[in-house]
């Protein structure tokens, strides 16, 4: 955060609709790490490897087996079922929640920064999306595995700066 602040010279005036953004950003970057981790774990399974069809998971919304393991909770973990589908629901959320962002910061009077922001992570967020899709149903080739996961990085980069600049 420090080094966000650094790059700045004034600080920003705070307007009251701007403090209502604070728990939004806090929000959608939460869902971003979320989402981190759980790439981690698709990559780790190589759960990608199962359930290559979209937006479906082979004609299921959601899937069987998703807690055959016990005790259950392993299944939110080790499960290559289970971590599939959370990783694509945080996917659609993020997708979800950065657009009602950007739409509800298109309505309001908010700093050129923060506009900017959010206009960078909305596009980063597309991108990300379409790029998880492809690797998905051709089967993680390894161009688009490796994009996939730098784009992860911006994201996070991106959500940090949203929320950074929410906070100001």
């Amino acid at each position: 955060y420090e080094i966000l602040n650094l790059c700045y010279d004034e600080p920003i005036k705070k307007s009251a609709v701007q403090e209502k953004m604070r728990e939004f950003a806090l929000f959608i970057t939460t869902l971003v790490v979320l989402q981190i981790f759980y790439g981690a774990l698709m990559s780790g399974l190589k759960a990608g490897l199962g359930y290559n069809t979209f937006p479906t998971m082979a004609g299921f919304i959601i899937p069987p087996n998703m807690f055959m393991l016990k005790p259950e909770w392993i299944n939110l973990f080790d499960n290559n079922i289970t971590v599939q589908f959370l990783h694509r629901v945080f996917a659609w959320l993020i997708l979800f929640s950065v657009s009602a962002m950007w739409l509800y910061s298109k309505r309001i009077d908010l700093n050129q920064r923060l506009c900017t922001g959010i206009n960078i992570l909305t596009t980063v967020v597309f991108i990300q999306f379409l790029l998880g899709v492809l690797t998905l149903v051709y089967v993680i080739p390894l161009p688009l595995a490796v994009a996939h996961q730098a784009v992860a990085a911006l994201l996070l980069v991106a959500a940090i700066n949203v929320n950074h600049s929410s906070r100001q």
